[in-house]
């Protein structure tokens, strides 16, 4: 049993969900993002809260429940706050300098 789904995703503030024949779909100040979700799982949207539920009981030991879930916080994220990386560099012998946006 997956202990990362079954675990609620909080909706920011400026998004919106939906879910509707099998897609949802997250829209927010960034762009808008859908993904297909498999019939063994239905989304619960409610107030500030999304939530994967398996139909049956055996489908909670699916490894796809969770991977569900993941892609959905992915989504909500990536819609709202967009995604960065950082680089670190450590030691000695290392040189960066940032022109712009150029690295």
């Amino acid at each position: 049993m997956s202990r990362i789904a079954k675990n609620a995703i909080k909706i920011l503030n400026g998004t919106s969900c939906n879910f509707e024949n099998g897609i949802f779909t997250a829209k927010g100040k960034l762009g808008e993002m859908t993904l297909s979700i498999k019939p063994s799982f239905k989304i619960s949207i409610t107030n500030d809260e999304v939530s994967v539920i398996p139909i049956n009981e055996d489908i909670k030991k699916d490894p796809n429940w969770g991977t569900t879930r993941a892609l959905i916080a992915n989504i909500i994220h990536g819609v709202s706050e967009g995604f960065s990386k950082t680089l670190e560099l450590n030691g000695t012998g290392y040189r960066a300098s940032v022109s712009g946006s150029t690295l």
